[in-house]
């Protein structure tokens, strides 16, 4: 009787690959910045670059990002969005209270182009080519030494139109940063480095599902009892490296051999050892 191992591999198991990419960073070490959540906030920004790709950091914080698009709808007949840099000040409780300058123009929203941002009908600011600076503000701004504030900056959007008040309330990030002039990593970023801290960024996910036969250990046909182990590689892998690129489910047909398995950093899943049944 041959071993259920052979039929499998020799036949080509079907294996479903699922994989999930999240965009989301690491989240602050210190924790949530203590101002938040911060009650004048309508919601949280995303960032885009010119590609029109999601982005939760960056190495250059002279000009953060293309795009920063606000998570909910603005008020009724607006059509602008402005950015704005706030120092966060631990002697003020209230974050209105910070010092805070514009960080681009007020430009007009829904964008043109690229596609994924054009469908956006939330407020979306077009950050200009000297736009969205953190070098800038960072040559004139106080900023905070004290833990928990050092080295964030809170990004804020708000919305605006012809007739429309000006209001106190707005869209807000924030970010941290190591300056370019450091000499040393800070909290896993290099000098001139940024990322989002809050709200936590999860960013969208995306979802591939493939079938391929996997690699067996040892490679069938094999006599019956005989332990041996099944691997797949999934066709995208993790990036940064401590952020997993999602699960590998091994199946014998329709049924599944075990639980899905979370790849590795290279996209690898491997199942533990097990004896195939005799098919």
């Amino acid at each position: 009787m041959k071993s259920r191992l052979t039929a499998i591999v020799m036949a080509g198991v079907a294996l479903a690959a699922t994989t999930v990419v999240s965009l989301g960073g690491p989240a602050l070490a210190a924790g949530t910045p203590p101002w938040e959540p911060d009650t004048h906030s309508l919601g949280g920004l995303t960032f885009y670059n010119a590609a029109g790709t999601v982005i939760t950091g960056g190495t250059d914080i002279s000009r953060l990002a293309d795009f920063i698009a606000a998570s909910t709808p603005g008020r009724t007949g607006t059509t602008k969005a402005t950015l704005y840099l706030a120092a966060p000040d631990h002697t003020k409780a209230d974050p209105l209270q910070w010092a805070a300058v514009s960080g681009s123009a007020s430009t007009n929203f829904p964008v043109s182009a690229p596609s994924s941002v054009a469908a956006i009908t939330n407020p979306v600011v077009s950050v200009g080519a000297s736009d969205a600076s953190l070098t800038n503000f960072l040559a004139t701004a106080t900023v905070d030494s004290t833990a928990g504030y050092a080295n964030l900056i809170q990004l804020r959007v708000k919305d605006s139109g012809i007739g429309k008040p000006f209001v106190t309330s707005y869209w807000s990030a924030d970010i941290e940063y190591n300056p370019a002039s450091a000499t040393t990593p800070l909290d896993g970023l290099a000098p001139g480095a940024w990322k989002v801290v809050y709200p936590a960024p999860v960013g969208p996910t995306k979802t591939d599902t493939t079938t391929t036969a996997p690699v067996a250990t040892p490679a069938g046909p094999v006599a019956s009892g005989t332990s041996i182990t099944l691997s797949s590689t999934a066709s995208e892998t993790a990036t940064p490296a401590n952020h997993p690129a999602g699960t590998i489910q091994f199946k014998d047909g329709a049924a599944n051999q075990g639980a899905a398995i979370a790849v590795s950093a290279g996209g690898v899943a491997t199942t533990p050892s097990f004896v195939p049944a005799d098919g």
